[in-house]
């Protein structure tokens, strides 16, 4: 019929072409909503810095997926020579946590250079008054037998195996087998320093 106005054509899902049609309908959801399960950069932060500090749940638990496991995936516990001697130095009186097997060996290594460095020092001074490996050896005694028990901790021991060396070589022989075994599993002395991610073990109480 002439002179009648043409309306909006129609499709073939009986929609009418350039009508709104709600997002819903269509299949096509807001951006907000696609994206509401994906971690906030707040979350990632805190799940880098802290992944295993226990937060409690309503009722006073722990909450187990805050224990188990860095929450964006699995970390390695190796920990380069600055940060273990670091560590070994500011954990220097903890004979309660874990540290890993790359953290006591690190510094196995600084105590050996640092005491033997000193006494060649003293052994070429000729005025025979120097006590630098004394002094060295004294400093680092602490330090050295707190690493070496959170060591024992790592494997699941308990760190009154250090009296092995009074064993004399006996004694140092299984202790040095012992602290070259891998960290083991969450055990009663804290997380696993492979699962934290840093190396350095945690204390039960954190």
């Amino acid at each position: 019929v002439t002179g009648c106005a043409a309306g909006p054509a129609i499709d073939g899902a009986g929609v009418h072409q350039g009508a709104t049609v709600p997002a819903q309908q269509a299949g096509v959801l807001p951006v907000a909503n696609q994206q509401s399960s994906m971690p906030t950069k707040s979350e990632l932060q805190a799940a880098r810095v802290h992944p295993f500090h226990q937060q409690p749940n309503s009722d006073g638990s722990a909450d187990a997926s805050t224990t188990n496991g860095p929450r964006w995936g699995k970390t390695t516990g190796k920990v380069g020579f600055g940060g273990a001697i670091a560590d070994g130095f500011r954990r220097a009186f903890d004979f309660k946590g874990r540290s890993s097997r790359s953290a006591y060996w690190w510094w196995s290594l600084m105590f050996f250079i640092s005491y033997m460095g000193a006494v060649l020092i003293d052994v070429n001074d000729t005025s025979g008054q120097s006590s630098l490996s004394t002094i060295v050896g004294t400093l680092l005694l602490i330090p050295g037998l707190a690493v070496s028990v959170r060591r024992l901790h790592d494997i699941g021991r308990s760190g009154w195996w250090m009296l092995l060396l009074l064993l004399s070589f006996i004694g140092f022989i299984v202790l040095f087998i012992w602290h070259a075994q891998r960290s083991h599993a969450t055990n009663q002395y804290g997380v696993s320093p492979d699962e934290i991610g840093s190396g350095m073990g945690v204390s039960p109480s954190v």
